[in-house]
């Protein structure tokens, strides 16, 4: 059974992550909802819901498929149809946990109807399929700048994940609102954590990549809600405001494929924002036939 428990007040500063901006460069639908909210008493942010986003393929489990295109093995495929936005801005919420003036309100279990109110648009990429964590560390790698995710990505032949990329990687072929389903499962993501803070400062609570293995999208990506935040890269932002989150951490945050946060320019950093990378999909070597030269 949900239930709801009071933040302390001095936990509001942290909760600049999960603030959530519309993805979209048209203008927001109508259930597209802005308000204004203060930041660790120096910072005011906009803050608004964000759509959903489909894919008509079936989702695949395994690093490459039949057409010859591959990813690496520490890399999940992606292919399908994503939808920019969905008609009426988001899914419906059938039962909302918090009180509609929260800052980062919860939805319990969303509707399954669900329509693209754009044109799809088609994409094809790998994904790393856990969070960042550097070499032979399980751990997610956090603390970090928008600018030194994309720069250790780029160290490891890889790029920042565009921020359509890694919702599509999180909804799946269904448009899910959470990776796993329409309905907020604590139980299967490390989130809707209240023991946050310890004498004002927030307590690292991150937990290896490998400990909520039921914290899975379609295709095979691990905890892209919760544990910790992830930079991606908005195309539509300019310096210094390409970066964008995705994701929210483990505190009682929205934790949903749609919602981006936006605010924090590319230099921010604190200990509950991490990434994972991004590459394009590589053609399979050709296998000489017998007779063929080299063969």
């Amino acid at each position: 059974m949900w239930s709801r428990r009071p933040l302390p007040r001095v936990a509001l500063a942290l909760l600049a992550w999960p603030i959530l901006a519309c993805g979209s460069t048209e203008p927001p639908a109508p259930e597209c909802h802005t308000s204004t909210v203060i930041v660790d008493a120096t910072e005011l942010i906009s803050v608004e819901t964000t759509p959903s986003a489909p894919a008509t393929l079936p989702a695949t489990l395994v690093s490459s498929v039949g057409d010859g295109d591959t990813c690496p093995e520490d890399m999940a495929r992606v292919e399908g149809d994503h939808c920019p936005q969905l008609r009426g801005g988001e899914r419906r919420c059938m039962k909302w946990l918090d009180p509609e003036q929260a800052v980062t309100r919860r939805c319990a279990r969303y509707s399954e109807d669900a329509e693209c109110a754009v044109p799809e648009r088609r994409m094809k990429f790998c994904i790393d399929r856990d969070e960042y964590t550097g070499l032979g560390q399980t751990i997610p790698r956090s603390d970090v700048s928008w600018r030194e995710a994309t720069r250790l990505c780029n160290e490891s032949s890889k790029r920042l994940c565009g921020t359509d990329e890694w919702t599509f990687a999180c909804e799946g072929p269904d448009w899910l609102p959470y990776p796993y389903g329409y309905e907020r499962r604590s139980d299967l993501c490390h989130i809707d954590q209240y023991d946050l803070l310890e004498k004002g400062k927030l307590i690292d609570q991150r937990r290896p990549v490998t400990e909520d293995p039921g914290c899975v999208s379609a295709f095979g990506v691990h905890n892209m809600t919760g544990n910790v935040g992830e930079w991606t890269h908005d195309p539509r932002g300019v310096v210094p405001f390409r970066s964008a989150g995705k994701g929210g951490w483990w505190g009682p945050l929205r934790n949903r494929c749609r919602a981006t946060t936006v605010g924090h320019d590319e230099h921010f950093h604190q200990v509950q924002i991490g990434f994972r990378c991004c590459s394009d999909v590589r053609p399979s070597p050709k296998l000489a036939a017998p007779g063929d030269p080299g063969a």
